[in-house]
Order: C-alpha cells, then sequence, then structure tokens
C-alpha cells in the first residue's frame, strides 16, 4: 500500500478507470466486446492465473425454464455468441436473446465465461472464473505479487498503456 500511496493510474495523463474482477480465464475480457465502447487498456490480455471452473448439469426443461426458451425450439438451433476469449456475448434463438451476463445470473453462474454442451434432454455448462473479466484479475494479481512483481508492475501488465501519475 506504501508503494501506491498518494498516486493512481493515468492513461495519456487523464485517471484511468481501473476494472477489476475476481478471476477469469485465459483471457481477460475486452471492454468493448462485453459493454459495446472501447476502452484502449481495457483490452483482451492473457491472463497468468489458473481459475477456478465450475459445472451445471441441467434438464432440458431446467434449462429452458431458466434462460425462458419456448418449449417448442430445439436447443440444438440455440446460437452462442463468443468473443475471440470465450466469453458469452449473447444467446439467441428466433427474435429473442440475452446477454452473456444474464445467462450467467439466470443459471446461478459466477461468470458469463461459459460453454455448454446440450441436447434435448438437457447438459452440461462449464463456467470459467467469476465476474465480467474486464480489467485486472485479482487472483492473477495476487499470483504476480507472490512473484515479486510491484504493484506498478501488476497494473501496467493488466492495463496496457497507463503509467502511475506523477
Amino acid at each position: 500500500a506504501a508503494e501506491t500511496a498518494g498516486r493512481y493510474l493515468t492513461y495519456k495523463g487523464t485517471p484511468a478507470a481501473a476494472r477489476f474482477h475476481q478471476s477469469c480465464g485465459k483471457y481477460t475480457a475486452d471492454h468493448q466486446a462485453v459493454y459495446g465502447t472501447a476502452v484502449p487498456y481495457l483490452v483482451r490480455i492473457k491472463n497468468v492465473e489458473e481459475n477456478a471452473v465450475q459445472t451445471l448439469t441441467l434438464t432440458g426443461e431446467e434449462f429452458r425454464t431458466r434462460l425462458g426458451i419456448p418449449e417448442e425450439l430445439p436447443l440444438e438451433d440455440l446460437f452462442w455468441e463468443y468473443d475471440r476469449s470465450l466469453y458469452l456475448l449473447r444467446l439467441h434463438w428466433g427474435n429473442a436473446s440475452l446477454s452473456g451476463a444474464e445467462c450467467a445470473s439466470r443459471l446461478s453462474l459466477p461468470s458469463p465465461f461459459l460453454s455448454a454442451v446440450l441436447t434435448e434432454d438437457g447438459g452440461v455448462l462449464t463456467c470459467h472464473g467469476s465476474g465480467d473479466g474486464v480489467g485486472m484479475s485479482l487472483g492473477g494479481a495476487s499470483l504476480l505479487a507472490r512473484e515479486g512483481n510491484t504493484a506498478w508492475d501488476i497494473l501496467a501488465f493488466y492495463f496496457p498503456g497507463t503509467e502511475p501519475n506523477s
């Protein structure tokens, strides 16, 4: 804490919005992919941590009920839209869709970093990490600190192009 006391992170001289999440998959998520607006230092980077994986097994009926998918629509007809980090952006069916964050919430999963193997009888969803995946992974930052990296090294890793104010 003493290393960063009275200082803050900037991007091109302007205070940076340093977002964080508990943990994520192999990559952090890009702000633009998740929220629709580009932030030059909130981009996809290869993460350093091993993350928690959670699986959820549901019947086809449970899956439909939780997500509000009509009974007459075959589950194989769902379209899962991902970014290049495998963050679920949207789940589409017919003229309807849900955001990845809303899918995770309705399925009681901690993150939209998820994949599914489904049949009409049901399936298994696999979720990586916890949170939206944008910005600094707290699990990854903790690992980097234990390896001897300074606070500013860690911030520079997760927020490329930023620097501490002088």
